[in-house]
């Protein structure tokens, strides 16, 4: 059931939807980028290691801008977004791209993925949005054994990044890479 917060979020994704337009995505940039690269976008797409045929969850893939280099990299890819607005954006983008990837309407907190079914959760600037002691149990549920949690934030020393040093703990069952400095 959406709670008042969805609702709300929904509504900022409708209006951010509406200003977004399709530009070119620099898929070189995002293969192969160097470890000590200064862009923290970059630096998460390289902490994905090699993807080729996992699964990649991009959790609040928004217009689908991350999904498209995720694919070039050989993940199978399962885009989640709250707004339908920035999931009909996403499906123009793959349609431009001549990409194949599962794209769903649905919340972070409950993606409807089966349990461990996911090798990487892929992140990006999505968490401040959320209620991190919800989408951590969530997470935790769809990432196999092992599996990777990668996420960027857009401020590193800001509330949303302490609270998920505690929530995402590396030493827990499951490995956290952060492309902040946690």
């Amino acid at each position: 059931m959406a709670s008042a917060h969805d609702f709300a979020e929904i509504a900022r994704s409708a209006s951010e939807a509406s200003k977004i337009r399709l530009l070119d995505v620099d898929l070189a940039r995002y293969q192969n980028p160097p470890a000590h690269t200064c862009y923290p976008l970059e630096y998460a797409f390289y902490l994905l290691g090699d993807v080729q045929n996992k699964l990649v969850v991009d959790l609040g893939c928004g217009s689908g801008e991350k999904v498209v280099p995720l694919r070039h990299r050989g993940a199978r890819v399962i885009g989640i977004d709250i707004s339908p607005h920035l999931i009909a954006i996403a499906h123009e983008r793959l349609r431009k791209y001549g990409v194949d990837a599962e794209l769903r309407i649905a919340s972070a907190y409950d993606t409807h993925l089966p349990d461990e079914s996911a090798d990487v959760v892929f992140c990006m600037s999505v968490l401040h949005h959320l209620q991190l002691d919800r989408v951590k149990n969530e997470i935790r549920r769809i990432l196999k054994p092992h599996g990777l949690f990668i996420f960027k934030e857009p401020i590193r020393f800001s509330w949303t990044m302490k609270q998920a040093r505690r929530c995402f703990h590396p030493e827990k069952k499951r490995m956290c890479r952060s492309s902040s400095i946690l």
